[in-house]
């Protein structure tokens, strides 16, 4: 856990500088589009204005060259007029042409001077429009670039963020899971030390139990050296042999008066069935099954193949009342009315069970292991005996 610990650390600072990354890049982004949009707005008002002043520009211009022409023309009438006059000073109507001409002149020249101010003015503001337009498109080409720049950086930082999940996910879904493993062994753990106080608790009981066995396997070995003594003494000679009509039974029979069946592909004891206490001259199979015929005349006929079919099952996977793993152990009661089985995780806790042989149902269930300090895999016959005897 402290190694998927330590090594998520650089995947999760990889991660939260990308988001950090992203985050100021959709910030710069949006400032961007903004300065953009407002840019473009802008950029089309100038151009606008630029064109009307262009407009107003030009035709000042005209106003001013036309005026200027007419004060030329009026100024050349005057001097004509004056001419006029001083050669003939005595022509009244000379005179007052002369004086029309200069009335004319002043109009003239005060046209002229209107004419020059309003282009002035038109001027200036030309001059006003056309630096506001290169400033708005200028403003625009650098909204553009820097919206094209933000773009950009936000695509490169949202690609970043795509490319450190997938390994930052990883490297935490690891810590998760080493995580619930290392708690996981806690558990075991703890269960283990109780499983290991339990068992040290229960060890002289188990010893005894072990001792007690040990007797019982030294008094089994002493009655099958006896019992191999009296077979081997009470041996006697073998006088027919047949086979089933299958060929997978074979019988023997002789002067110690007993039918024996054997497997014929192992040659294991199946059955021995008794005679009439005297030597056994014939045997054979029949369709009914094995006949004898023994030295004092008398005949016995038995049926070997008797067929044995599945009454009941006992616990289910779909009943409460289930049998937990395997089972170790079975004894029947006396009256053959219960059967019991000892069952159990193994190194874990084990239960006996008490079933009804009649219906198949649970009538008693105990925790065996915590009761007497047994295990499943060494639930004694008499830890199931005294479950009976309740």
């Amino acid at each position: 856990m402290v190694a998927k610990t330590e090594a998520a650390k650089q995947p999760t600072a990889d991660k939260e500088a990308a988001d950090k990354a992203l985050a100021d890049a959709t910030t710069a982004k949006t400032a961007a589009d903004l300065a953009k949009k407002t840019a473009d707005e802008a950029a089309p008002k100038a151009a606008e204005a630029f064109t009307k002043a262009t407009q107003e520009r030009d035709k000042n211009n005209t106003a001013a060259t036309q005026a200027a022409t007419e004060l030329k023309q009026a100024q050349d009438k005057l001097v004509a007029a004056k001419d006029a006059a001083a050669k003939d000073p005595n022509n009244a109507g000379l005179a007052d042409a002369a004086k029309a001409a200069e009335a004319a002149v002043a109009a003239a020249e005060a046209k002229n001077k209107a004419a020059v101010d309003a282009k002035a003015v038109t001027d200036k503001t030309f001059a006003d429009a056309e630096a506001a337009k290169k400033v708005a498109d200028e403003a625009k080409q650098n909204a553009d670039k820097a919206a094209a720049d933000a773009l950009a950086a936000f695509n490169a930082a949202d690609q970043k963020v795509k490319a450190v999940a997938p390994v930052f996910q990883k490297a935490i879904d690891e810590r998760n899971t080493a995580e619930r493993n290392f708690k996981a062994a806690q558990r075991s753990v703890e269960r283990a030390a109780e499983a290991v106080k339990k068992a040290t608790e229960a060890l002289p009981g188990f010893e005894a139990a072990v001792k007690q066995l040990e007797e019982l396997g030294k008094q089994a070995d002493a009655n099958l050296v006896a019992t191999q003594k009296v077979a081997t003494e009470s041996e006697k000679p073998i006088r027919t042999v047949a086979f089933s009509p299958d060929g997978n039974y074979l019988v023997t029979a002789g002067d110690d008066g007993m039918v024996h069946l054997w497997d014929a592909q192992t040659g294991a004891a199946v059955e021995t069935f008794p005679n009439q206490n005297a030597p056994v001259k014939v045997v054979a199979f029949t369709a009914g099954g094995i006949v004898s015929l023994a030295g004092n005349n008398t005949g016995v006929s038995w049926d070997y193949a008797t067929e044995w079919k599945l009454e009941k099952t006992i616990g289910s996977p779909d009943d409460a009342a289930q049998i937990v793993d395997r089972v170790t152990a079975l004894d029947f009661s006396h009256d053959g009315k219960l059967i019991a089985s000892g069952s159990g995780e193994p190194s874990r806790s084990g239960e006996i069970k008490i079933w009804s042989l009649e219906n198949g149902q649970l009538v008693c269930a105990e925790g065996a292991a915590q009761r007497y300090g047994l295990w499943p895999g060494v639930l004694a016959r008499r830890s199931v005996h005294r479950q009976l005897r309740r």
